[in-house]
This record gives C-alpha cells, structure tokens and sequence, in this order.
C-alpha cells in the first residue's frame, strides 16, 4: 500500500500548511491566535504570513499581535472586495499598490484619498519610505498623513497640502486680524509698559 501523507486538520477541517507551521515556529502564538489564523482564507494567510513585521524579532509570544493584524488583514481585503478594485489599483513606482500599502498600514478613508491624490512620484516615496515604529497596530491614518505631508513638502510641497501653514497665513491676512489677534493687541496696549 502506498504510504500515508499525515495531513494536520484545523478545527475547521481545513488543512494546516507547512508555510503555517513555519510562521508560527518563526512567531509563536497560542492556540487561539493559530485557529483563528488557520480558519482565515488562504489570501488572508498569504498576506499575514508574507507582512507581518513586529517591533522586534525573538519575543516568546507574537499572540496579540498576530491576531491583530490577521483581523486587521481580514477587514481590509474584505472592504477591497465590497470597493471593488478599479480605482484602488493604481501602481507606484516599485510596483507596490497603495492598495498593498493599506493592507500592511491600515488608515481610514480620508488618509488613504490623501494617499491617491499624491503626485505619482511623492506617493511612490511614501508607500517605499514609511517606517512606523511599530508594525502590526490597528490603525496608522495619522501617521500616514503626517508622512504624507512631509514627503510633498519635501519635494516642492505644490500638492494635496499646498504648503499648508503658508496657505493658512494668506488666508488670514486675506480676513484681516482676527478677534483673538484683535484682543491681544488691545490687551497689550492696556498692559503698564516698563
């Protein structure tokens, strides 16, 4: 008889892959953190297995971090199917999408059309460049501006923010003073000069 391939079931029935078993030798996690991982369909383990990067490598237990960013994983391409994929698969120069870039980084929606709206060239930067300190939380919008800004200020800064602070002065000039600025002035002119 020919021999017998032992095959490892999760609970659900699925079979467990050799690339599972090696994430988890490489990340330990409990029971938990692995069933739930096993369960998730096989372009949400590819993306878990081939992204996730924690802080530091070595640790004794990856399980909160693990099963974060599988859920986080899980709701992202979820969110991709419903979108649809047309205008979300727009390409960088490195051949990353911001789609890719979202999955790995989740933002809300206002930081991910800031993201779109980049000039192709600083949004390739962005998406090459972003180094958080920590990989794997649940949500990086703020980051991702910030950088986002930096990087087209950096390079000429005629995009998405329009040089913001410089904006915002003309804007005010434009109204005039206002009533704080007009408060302060007269509380400086009432002020005992020394």
């Amino acid at each position: 008889s020919p021999p017998r391939v032992k095959v490892r079931l999760a609970d659900n029935g699925r079979a467990v892959s050799r690339e599972l078993e090696e994430f988890r030798r490489r990340y330990p996690m409990d029971d938990r953190a692995f069933r739930n991982l096993s369960s998730m369909p096989a372009d949400v383990q590819k993306a878990v297995i081939n992204q996730f990067k924690p802080r530091r490598e070595g640790d004794s237990d990856y399980s909160a971090l693990v099963a974060t960013f599988t859920r986080t994983v899980q709701h992202r391409q979820e969110s991709t199917k419903l979108v649809g994929r047309s205008d979300h698969h727009q390409r960088s120069g490195d051949g990353n999408t911001v789609e890719d870039f979202r999955a790995r980084y989740p933002m809300d929606d206002r930081a991910f059309a800031v993201l779109e709206r980049l000039e192709p060239s600083v949004q390739a930067t962005v998406i090459s460049d972003f180094r958080p300190r920590r990989e794997g939380e649940a949500d990086y919008s703020a980051l991702v501006m910030t950088f986002c800004r930096s990087v087209e200020q950096r390079a000429g800064g005629g995009g998405v923010y329009r040089g913001g602070g410089a904006r915002r002065e003309e804007e005010r000039e434009e109204r005039g003073a206002s009533p704080i600025d007009n408060r302060r002035r007269d509380h400086r002119s009432l002020s005992p000069s020394t």
